[in-house]
C-alpha cells in the first residue's frame, strides 16, 4: 500500500493506494498533530511520499521514518514520469507538476490542458508525448474580488456566488460579479481556444476549489475531484519504488 500525504496551508489530505486505485481518503486539519499520528498508526503502508507547503511537523516525520519502508519528500529534484521543460524547475508549485503527472498518466498519448481553480488559476499543458510544457498563472476569484475592494474607496467586498453567470451587472454588486465571475469564464474560454489552435484533441481538464463553476461554463471540460492530485503524487511514488 501507498500512503500519500499532501500538506496544504489549512489541511492535511491523507490517501492510501493500492497501486492505483485509492482504498482511503481524509481531510484533516494541518494543527491537529496527534490525530494526524493516531490516524497514520492506524494504517499499514509500505511506500509514502510527502509534499507539502509548510514545515513538516518533526514529530509527524519522524514517525514515518521509522514505519515506512520507501519515504520521498516530493522536490523539484524527485523524478517524475513524464519530461519536464519548464525553465525554472526549481521554482515550479510541486501541485502544478503533480497536476501535470496526473493528466498524463490518466490520459496517456493524448495532449492535455490542466486547469486548477485555487487561490490563483493555473493553466499547464502536457503533450501527448509525456512533455510539461508550462502553461500560465491567473489571479483566482477571491483574489480578484479583494482586489477591487481593496484597490478603489468605493467598491465594496462581496462573496462569490456559485450560480452566477450573467453577463450585464444591473446594480453595483451584479456588476463587480459579472467583471468578476463572467469575465473569468471568457478569459479561460480564450485561453483554451488559443491552445485548441496549435493542440488537436486537446483534452480539457478542470479541478480545484471553484473547479465545479469552471467546469459548468466551460464547453467539453472534464470535472475531476480534489482527489485527482493525489492520483499524481501516487504515480510518482510509483515511479520511484
Amino acid at each position: 500500500m501507498n500512503l500519500i500525504l499532501d500538506f496544504g496551508n489549512t489541511f492535511l489530505k491523507v490517501a492510501l493506494f493500492e497501486d492505483d486505485q485509492i482504498q482511503f481518503f481524509e481531510r484533516i486539519s494541518i494543527t491537529e498533530t496527534e490525530i494526524i499520528i493516531n490516524r497514520l498508526k492506524s494504517k499499514e503502508f509500505e511506500n509514502c511520499i510527502i509534499s507539502t507547503v509548510v514545515q513538516l511537523d518533526t514529530e509527524i516525520l519522524d514517525f514515518l521514518l521509522k514505519k515506512s519502508i520507501n519515504l520521498i519528500e516530493f522536490s523539484s529534484k524527485t523524478p517524475v514520469p513524464i519530461t519536464n521543460l519548464y525553465q525554472t524547475p526549481n521554482a515550479l508549485g510541486k501541485d502544478r507538476l503533480g497536476l501535470a503527472v496526473a493528466a498524463y498518466t490518466k490520459y496517456t498519448n493524448e495532449n492535455v490542458l490542466v486547469i486548477d481553480a485555487g487561490s490563483c488559476i493555473t493553466v499547464d499543458l502536457v503533450s501527448e508525448n509525456g512533455e510539461y510544457l508550462g502553461g500560465s498563472i491567473h489571479p483566482g476569484l477571491e483574489m480578484r474580488y479583494k482586489a477591487l475592494n481593496q484597490f478603489t474607496d468605493q467598491l465594496p467586498k462581496i462573496e462569490f456566488e456559485e450560480n452566477y453567470f450573467a453577463l450585464i451587472g444591473t446594480n453595483t454588486e451584479t456588476s463587480i460579479r459579472s467583471g468578476v465571475q463572467t469575465a473569468i469564464i471568457h478569459e479561460i474560454e480564450g485561453t483554451i481556444n488559443a491552445y485548441k489552435k496549435d493542440y488537436k484533441s486537446l483534452k480539457i481538464i478542470v479541478c480545484g476549489g471553484n473547479a465545479n463553476y469552471l467546469a459548468t461554463n466551460l464547453k467539453n471540460s472534464i470535472f475531476a475531484d480534489e482527489k485527482f492530485l493525489l492520483h499524481g503524487l501516487n504515480q510518482i511514488l510509483l515511479f520511484n519504488v
